[in-house]
């Protein structure tokens, strides 16, 4: 099939933007789909690049995707071929049947699942990891049934998980066997030594999956877990950004609220983040400059820390944190009470 490569992208309002990393909207997505007859999703993804980046809009993207209207739509939807899969590998017998709108609804979601192909090489995903006396992280990875989809579940899959220290070492490499209906929990945490100073140390994680065969995504998300003594959190994977630049907005509470950066260097080289705050909201050089370096494939945990007089200029008030490096990379949220008996973790 000959395809039509990716327009010329215009400059789109941030509501009709699909992928912010690469400035993909829904026009570049209706252009395309109009252009290139039976356009399957990963070859879209293949030539256009959507979610290959951080991955964070992949999942929107995939349901919107689903749900275009294209020239073969009538005969060949994407839920026809879900459903003739489902019935060829007979995967679908005693399928409960939804009867309320709630489930009914939910299994229109389920079923614009998009399918994997071993062939496709998957986005690996990138997780820091932190370890303390009374704080442990794990990898999930679930491969259940879908909501609602009785026995509709992803293949049996190999999870292929690197462990690095802060320095970029490996220190654990292990394939993991993930079967239909089952799930992994792994105690990634274990792989780092404590720090001797008793705060918390950093290495970070590294998650690929691998599918025996075709099948749907389904719930195979990789996800890492904080537990401490008081509470626990979680969050989904996503892959690297290939320039590590961006910013975030927090509150300044002193009194109840640590922050730190899990920053992770995917690069073969030495990485020089430039990291600045606290900026005042809609200024943009202010605050102050810090250089934090990062050996390749290395892991820093920075804490966000204000001065005293910092503090007060800020107390219960936004402020933003900015950084920027050519190098790949990736930086997840932690953020805690004062003595870290509760973490919470997001990637940003």
């Amino acid at each position: 099939m000959e395809i039509e490569k990716k327009p010329n992208l215009k400059k789109q309002s941030n509501s009709n933007m699909l992928c912010s990393c690469i400035s993909f909207s829904y026009q570049d997505l209706e252009s395309l789909l109009k252009a290139n007859n039976g356009l399957t999703f990963d070859k879209l993804i293949e030539i256009t690049g959507v979610g290959t980046k951080c991955t964070a809009c992949l999942l929107d993207f995939e349901l919107i995707f689903s749900k275009q209207k294209r020239p073969d739509d009538s005969s060949h939807s994407r839920i026809d071929r879900i459903k003739n899969y489902l019935e060829s590998t007979r995967l679908n017998d005693n399928v409960n049947q939804p009867t309320s709108l709630k489930q009914r609804i939910y299994q229109k979601i389920d079923r614009l699942t998009p399918m994997v192909n071993r062939a496709r090489v998957d986005t690996t995903y990138y997780f820091p990891i932190i370890s303390k006396y009374n704080v442990e992280q794990f990898l999930w990875v679930s491969n259940y049934s879908m909501l609602f989809e009785g026995v509709l579940c992803g293949p049996s899959m190999d999870i292929d998980v690197t462990v690095r220290n802060s320095s970029g070492t490996k220190v654990h490499c292990e394939i993991y066997k993930l079967e239909q209906e089952s799930s992994l929990r792994i105690d990634v945490s274990k792989f780092l030594p404590f720090a001797q100073d008793g705060n918390l140390s950093i290495g970070s994680m590294s998650v690929y999956r691998i599918p025996k065969k075709i099948g749907i995504r389904g719930t195979t998300r990789p996800q890492t877990e904080v537990v401490g003594a008081t509470g626990a959190s979680c969050v989904h994977g996503t892959a690297a950004n290939e320039r590590l630049q961006g910013e975030i907005t927090l509150i300044c509470r002193p009194k109840d609220t640590r922050f730190f950066m899990g920053i992770i260097n995917v690069s073969n080289k030495t990485m020089h983040l430039e990291v600045r705050y606290p900026v005042p909201i809609n200024d943009v050089k202010s605050g102050q400059l810090m250089i934090l370096k990062l050996e390749p494939h290395g892991a820093i945990l920075h804490e966000i820390k204000l001065t005293k007089l910092e503090e007060i200029e800020f107390f219960e008030k936004p402020f933003s944190v900015k950084w920027s490096s050519e190098l790949s990379g990736k930086i997840y949220l932690y953020s805690g009470n004062l003595d870290l008996t509760t973490i919470s973790i997001d990637h940003i």
